[in-house]
């Protein structure tokens, strides 16, 4: 008889498909009052945040509600993400990332730190993680690297010190509306210093 013929192997990436993913809105599967205590983000529309659900989405990690990406849409797209699934909608594209997940070994208070992409959308709301600086110390910080806080005016080192391992934005001084903004990463005591990575200044997930 002719040999059996041998199972098939799923190619890397093939899998669930993007029209199976679930959304979820996000302060439905994770606790906004930590993040808006920690960031300072009360009136902030948390309802306008959507993420891939992690309990039937195989790119979510297996102890998490949420994906690692937490997106701010509008309110139709925010609800078209919402029935994706039903309606066999493949989401492409729903709006800006807002928030990431950070690592197991990130050392924060909370465990999702501001994205680059969105921090122009999220910067009006935000009261607390927030310092705002010259445009060497600004300069300084657009050239990537980690950076003492001695490298800072006293009164930027001093607001930083005060602070806790966690995402801090950087918004350039005497620009009242609508200031560049940078998203940085304050790391741990043992070395005091911001992270900036990748493109637009994104913050480090990970502590130092």
């Amino acid at each position: 008889s002719a040999p059996a013929a041998p199972a098939s192997i799923k190619p890397p990436g093939a899998g669930q498909r993007s029209e199976d993913v679930k959304y979820v809105r996000f302060r439905d599967v994770v606790d906004v009052q930590a993040l808006e205590g920690f960031y300072g983000m009360a009136g902030f529309p948390w309802e306008l945040l959507v993420c891939r659900s992690g309990d039937d989405n195989e790119y979510a990690a297996a102890d998490s509600k949420a994906a690692k990406k937490i997106v701010l849409a509008n309110a139709a797209a925010a609800e078209l993400c919402l029935n994706a699934r039903a309606l066999k909608l493949r989401v492409v594209h729903a709006g800006v990332v807002a928030f990431s997940r950070t690592s197991d070994s990130a050392a924060g208070e909370v465990d999702y730190r501001l994205s680059q992409d969105g921090i122009d959308l999220l910067l009006p709301f935000l009261n607390k993680r927030k310092v705002t600086c010259s445009r060497s110390e600004f300069e300084l910080l657009l050239n990537g690297g980690a950076h003492s806080f001695a490298a800072f005016s006293p009164a930027v080192a001093a607001a930083l010190t005060a602070m806790s391992v966690g995402s801090v934005v950087f918004a350039l001084e005497g620009v009242e509306e609508a200031p560049p903004a940078v998203v940085t990463w304050r790391g741990t005591f043992r070395r005091a210093d911001l992270r900036r990575r990748g493109r637009g200044a994104a913050a480090a997930g990970d502590a130092d």
